[in-house]
């Protein structure tokens, strides 16, 4: 795994500071209009590395706004979520009609292929996550975008520290592709940690308005890598009778464990192609496979490969 890349805005004379700033940020991240609202010399820097498919940063600046729009958007295919974590200062995001107001150690999420802005002035962990990577976790990932997840700020900060460990880590470059794919596995097991708990906390708040399909739903992509979940499981999260579960599934023209089958390969899939998984048996095990080889004869006839193929043209990449 290589060392991590810095930034740092001194390094060139003020009255390019800000420019070089906006190069930096929208080269390793996304293009965006920006706007210096320091009034003072912008003295700001970017600690950044790559772990296995995840990018990890360490982002220090004065104020500053961030305007992600329909043109840049046309302009590029991007299609990551970003995940900042606070740790001084303050911020504000607005994405998809919400804006949240973020505090120290609470954590947004925005989609890169949407608009946004955000008006920071702050120092945070940022996070770079292939959407697939969350999508195949997630039934209704667009919920989540600009919205402050602060149930648990302690878990947070574990996430926060986590993160920022790993970015730091020196690890010896002949095991750094096994060794980055376990940690961004780790860090988004913990992501979905954090998550997930904000997901209990409003579904506990507004239990009514959360479907018996979508709490059962939820349940299931939770508990993917269990090999014993079952529809009465299911059922039972999502408080209704097994007959009903089969029911609600049937109306969108599956079964429960057809549905849970199509979510186990997705997520396969995903960890696979972002190298999340160093091994089919990881893939498989992972998701709750519990054969190898129905795993693989299933992952063909869904994606029309094998998943030994598509780690080997990953591996060849």
């Amino acid at each position: 795994m290589h060392l991590f890349t810095k930034f740092d805005t001194t390094i060139v004379p003020a009255s390019d500071r800000f420019g070089y700033w906006h190069d930096v940020v929208c080269g390793r991240f996304v293009p965006a209009t920006s706007l210096d609202k320091s009034q003072s010399d912008f003295d700001a820097s970017l600690v950044t590395r790559a772990v296995g498919p995840l990018e990890i940063s360490h982002f220090r600046a004065p104020p500053h706004f961030w305007s992600r729009e329909k043109k840049h958007i046309s302009a590029d295919d991007h299609d990551d979520i970003l995940l900042s974590i606070l740790l001084s200062g303050s911020g504000a995001l607005e994405q998809d009609g919400r804006t949240v107001v973020q505090r120290q150690h609470e954590i947004v999420l925005y989609d890169t292929s949407q608009a946004f802005r955000y008006d920071l002035t702050s120092e945070v962990v940022l996070m770079k996550i292939p959407r697939r990577l969350l999508a195949s976790r997630y039934t209704n990932l667009r919920s989540l975008m600009a919205v402050g997840v602060r149930t648990d700020l302690s878990l947070n900060a574990l996430l926060m520290d986590l993160a920022t460990r790993t970015m730091l880590l020196d690890v010896p470059e002949d095991s750094s592709t096994t060794v980055g794919a376990r940690l961004a596995s780790s860090v988004l097991d913990l992501v979905s940690a954090v998550i997930d708990l904000e997901i209990e906390e409003r579904g506990a708040l507004n239990h009514q308005r959360m479907s018996q399909l979508e709490r059962a739903q939820r349940y299931a992509v939770a508990n993917l890598g269990d090999e014993n979940l079952s529809p009465e499981a299911m059922a039972k999260r999502g408080a209704v009778s097994l007959r009903t579960l089969n029911r609600l599934f049937a109306k969108i023209g599956t079964t429960p464990m057809r549905w849970v089958w199509q979510r186990r390969l997705q997520a396969s899939h995903s960890a696979l192609s972002e190298g999340c998984a160093t091994s089919v048996t990881d893939a498989a095990f992972q998701f709750g496979f519990s054969e190898v080889s129905h795993f693989s004869r299933s992952f063909k006839a869904a994606y029309g490969v094998s998943p030994e193929q598509l780690l080997k043209s990953r591996n060849h990449a």
